[in-house]
């Protein structure tokens, strides 16, 4: 009777999907407060545990340039339940992980998870949503990556320091949330009915938006790559800056700056704001945040730490907005899905790139000289990236980001 519910109902299939996206992403960020626990119990370097997270995002960058097409030949439902798979295995692998090999394992099945899941996981929820509404599917699936992403670090904090700092306990909950993840995915009917007999393809960029691609791109990576120092550096190493141990603030530190960065995304939603207006806004507030965590190396202090990782979000949110705002104006109708797919590629090379520079740069001449670096280097290419915004400005005409993005239209 529940498994005919699940096959006649596609409302129901709506939102198990969402729901398995939730607890994807919610998977993925329990790992980043415990990190202070694994470095104590196995001796990870700073270079190792950035390490770790350059192979998470390295590894979603070409999983998700390859999932789409691969949807479109055998079908979502194949794709979305290999990746919930991958979760399972990630999980698993790290509750337990007894040695960086491991971890490094349990990383990469938790980035495979992600590449084969997300963008599948939209395409199918717009397919199976009664009216396919394109609008309210984004809307929805942004809002679930963003609360999963934002409760993943704060969720492990809480119940590894309720357990003794278990490292394992997180992982046997999100398990358990995972399981009936599966039962949904497995009785949901194939949400496509012609696969496409095609062949696989490089997305590529026109050349007459290709300049206004990298603004945006690049404007993306760095954003990331200022998130992403929170998301690695500072819980594991919170105590250097704050003088506390405990992974619950370890995640309340992350779950800040995610969360920030949400309810930033869910006000531009009110808003009718150019699309350079908010991307120059989220820029700014990036900047302050890199100046808040500057004066840290001389004034140890954890408000000052909390409003930086605001900070952070609210640079990200907006940022990272606007430059998705601009990727859907001038990406063409025929080409639009390769153009967002490798500006999400993009995306995550903030992610990755920047934080592996760190962890190699910190090996050789410490933590602190290697984070001023970074902030120097990010700081600088902010600026940068400010000029070549306002000379877009200049030579376009302002559009409103709700009118311009499908995340963000009334």
């Amino acid at each position: 009777m529940i498994y005919n519910l699940f096959r006649t109902s596609s409302n129901l299939h709506f939102w198990f999907i969402t729901f398995s996206l939730f607890v994807i992403m919610l998977g993925t960020n329990v790992p980043i407060p415990l990190f202070s626990l694994y470095q104590q119990q196995l001796d990870l370097s700073p270079g190792m545990v950035t390490f770790i997270f350059g192979i998470y995002a390295l590894t979603i960058i070409p999983t998700s340039l390859v999932a789409g097409q691969l949807s479109d030949h055998v079908g979502r439902k194949k794709i979305l339940i290999l990746g919930l798979v991958m979760s399972l295995i990630g999980t698993v692998c790290f509750a337990f992980a007894e040695s960086i090999f491991t971890i490094l394992l349990s990383r990469f099945f938790q980035g495979l998870s992600v590449g084969l899941f997300n963008g599948v996981a939209v395409a199918t929820m717009i397919e199976t949503h009664p009216t396919q509404d394109k609008t309210f599917c984004a809307f929805v699936s942004s809002i679930a990556m963003s609360v999963g992403n934002a409760l993943g670090p704060i969720f492990a904090g809480v119940v590894a320091e309720s357990f003794m700092q278990s490292t394992r306990i997180p992982y046997f909950i999100h398990f358990v949330l995972l399981v009936p993840c599966l039962i949904g995915l497995v009785t949901i009917n194939e949400s496509i009915k012609e696969k496409s007999p095609g062949r696989f393809y490089i997305p590529s960029i026109p050349t007459e938006i290709r300049s206004s691609f990298y603004l945006a791109s690049f404007t993306s990576i760095l954003v990331w790559a200022v998130i992403g120092l929170f998301l690695t550096v500072l819980p594991t190493y919170l105590f250097t800056f704050t003088g506390t141990k405990s992974i619950i603030v370890s995640g309340l530190i992350v779950f800040l700056a995610l969360g920030s960065s949400t309810i930033a995304q869910l006000t531009l939603r009110k808003l009718s704001l150019s699309t350079f207006t908010v991307t120059l806004t989220g820029i700014i507030s990036a900047l302050l945040c890199l100046t808040g965590l500057a004066i840290l190396n001389w004034v140890i202090s954890l408000p000052v730490l909390i409003v930086c990782t605001i900070l952070a979000g609210l640079g990200h949110g907006p940022a990272f907005v606007g430059s998705l705002s601009l990727i859907n104006e001038i990406a063409p109708e025929k080409v639009r899905g390769n153009v967002i797919s490798l500006f999400y590629a993009m995306s995550y090379l903030g992610v990755s790139g920047p934080l592996l520079g760190l962890g190699w740069s910190a090996q050789w001449i410490g933590l602190f000289p290697a984070v001023n670096l970074f902030l120097s280097i990010i700081a600088i290419l902010l600026v940068v990236i400010i000029r070549f915004w306002m000379i877009y400005s200049n030579n376009t005409k302002p559009v409103a980001i709700m009118e311009s993005s499908p995340h963000f239209k009334k």
